[in-house]
């Protein structure tokens, strides 16, 4: 079946404390809505959509091929999807709603949510996970019959104690069935308190027509994060250099203390080669093999040849031969080494 993706983008953010709108904050020295577009883009949608805001600057951010919409009041998640119908209307059996301040998810997560809406032919398949402590999350309540049917989703402000301590959590994140989501928009009701239109709402209008909603769960709660604060884009640099450190060591690099390491997605390293703690690859940096980089050294978009040694040093904009040896207290810029190999 054909399948279109909605990335939601317009939310101000203003947890964040930023004139810098939320989306475009880095992880992993990438705005986390391209992170979120290049996961999209590998599920090979035939429509992609990004609502943004009016007057931001979030489009100019996009580096993948994407329709915008925009979004010039924010009446909720609901409403937010409600404009990309005029993009994806009749253009795909399913819609996939996804956001732009969640970095962390995979395709592969994606892919498992989408191929069970196809197979069992739900209305709505929405992404759940299960978390340690619930009473730290405010996200809705996933409730289940005895069969293990989704019989609602219930907010945390209007759960009873037990359902409180459930520790499945709606995560937002939806595959419909597009003949059925675009006039079941049109008949959500605003908030009573905010006068918003929620996508969450349609959960239990799908419920009550006897449609079947169904859930896919990930064990990882990480994925699902959504960045709204500086310390969850902390968790999620975290996350995501953790992701990092683990692929580059699988690729024969040695990361001598992975929690004193920090690598921009961006970044290609050769195998055999050693990264000291203190050290920070940025960038659109390579570095051949057999290298040992750091203590304490920065290489910002460079070119590292193989055999070289860069301590306590840093290096930006650069080639640095092969063989050569660097530092320790040099900073290597443009005009002064290796212009031939320049970036």
């Amino acid at each position: 079946m054909a399948l279109a993706v909605a990335i939601l983008a317009a939310g101000k953010g203003t947890r964040m404390r930023s004139r810098l709108p939320k989306v475009l904050h880095p992880v992993a020295g990438r705005p986390m809505l391209q992170h979120v577009l290049r996961t999209a883009h590998a599920l090979d949608p035939t429509r992609l959509t990004v609502v943004v805001g009016l007057g931001d600057d979030v489009r100019s951010a996009l580096d993948l091929p994407a329709d915008i919409v925009v979004q010039a009041e924010q009446r909720g998640t609901g409403h937010a999807v409600a404009q990309a119908e005029v993009a994806l209307a009749g253009r795909a059996q399913t819609v996939l709603v996804l956001y732009g301040d969640t970095p962390l998810l995979t395709e592969g997560t994606l892919r498992r949510l989408v191929d069970a809406h196809h197979r069992v032919g739900s209305t709505i398949t929405l992404l759940t996970t299960r978390i340690a402590d619930p009473a730290l999350r405010p996200n809705g309540r996933v409730v289940r019959s005895a069969d293990g049917r989704v019989e609602a989703v219930v907010e945390l402000a209007e759960a009873t104690p037990a359902q409180r301590n459930i520790d499945e959590c709606n995560m937002g994140i939806y595959a419909f069935d597009a003949a059925w989501l675009w006039p079941a928009l049109a008949r959500v009701e605003p908030s009573a308190v905010k006068g918003e239109i929620y996508l969450t709402s349609l959960i239990g209008m799908a419920i009550a027509e006897g449609r079947g909603v169904d859930a896919v769960t990930t064990e990882d709660y990480s994925e699902t994060l959504g960045v709204d604060t500086r310390a969850l884009l902390a968790e999620a640099e975290a996350v995501m250099q953790r992701r990092l450190a683990h692929h580059w060591m699988a690729e024969g690099v040695t990361l001598r203390d992975p929690s004193a390491t920090y690598i921009d997605v961006g970044v290609a390293i050769g195998p055999d080669t050693t990264l000291l703690p203190g050290t920070h690859l940025l960038g659109r940096t390579r570095v051949g093999a057999g290298c040992v980089i750091g203590p304490n050294s920065i290489v910002r978009d460079a070119v590292v040849g193989d055999g070289c040694r860069i301590e306590m040093a840093v290096v930006e904009g650069v080639g640095v031969p092969a063989g050569m040896a660097v530092g320790p207290f040099a900073h290597l810029h443009p005009g002064q080494a290796g212009d031939s190999y320049a970036v």
